[in-house]
């Protein structure tokens, strides 16, 4: 069976897990954008619309990823792939620096020149983005967003759904 990443959204940070999971060949049969039945794809990259999920899902190996900061969206997201048994999954670009003792997640994109420092842990499903630095012993809960070059210092608690 196709092993497929379903990438949700058609713009910016989308297009950003999309160019970092493809530095990987071969990791993925196909690699597509899940965006809403009226919206246009940015330079007409592969992509499925919502409509059509249900299906896909059926006939192929998924994982998916949320490329998108609506917080209200991705917890849409998150549910209907739950109801479609479809699991979450990293995509990790290979420039970022991740210490052997950071724990992470699942459904979480690490940009380039990201680092998450010693003992630092991150949830579920958040965007860290390029250049952001997490220090240590750090805890960052599920769906939270960090914009490029953001810095959290060492021993730092962020909480759920933050932007």
């Amino acid at each position: 069976m196709k092993k497929s990443l379903l990438i949700f959204g058609g713009k910016s940070t989308a297009i950003e897990i999309r160019e970092s999971v493809l530095i990987y060949p071969n990791l993925y049969d196909d690699v597509l954008l899940v965006v809403p039945d009226d919206e246009i794809v940015e330079n007409n990259y592969d992509h499925i619309l919502n409509k059509d999920l249900d299906l896909y899902t059926r006939n192929y190996d998924c994982k998916y990823i949320i490329g998108f900061t609506n917080i209200s969206g991705r917890l849409k997201v998150q549910k209907k792939m739950k109801e479609l048994n479809v699991s979450p999954t990293n995509v990790i670009d290979p420039s970022s620096f991740i210490s052997e003792t950071a724990k992470i997640g699942k459904g979480n994109f690490i940009s380039s020149g990201a680092i998450l420092s010693h003992k630092s842990v991150i949830g579920n499903h958040c965007i860290v983005h390029y250049h952001v630095s997490i220090g240590h012993d750090s805890h960052i809960e599920d769906n939270s967003i960090f914009l490029p070059g953001s810095r959290i210092s060492g021993n730092v608690k962020i909480g759920n759904r933050v932007l």
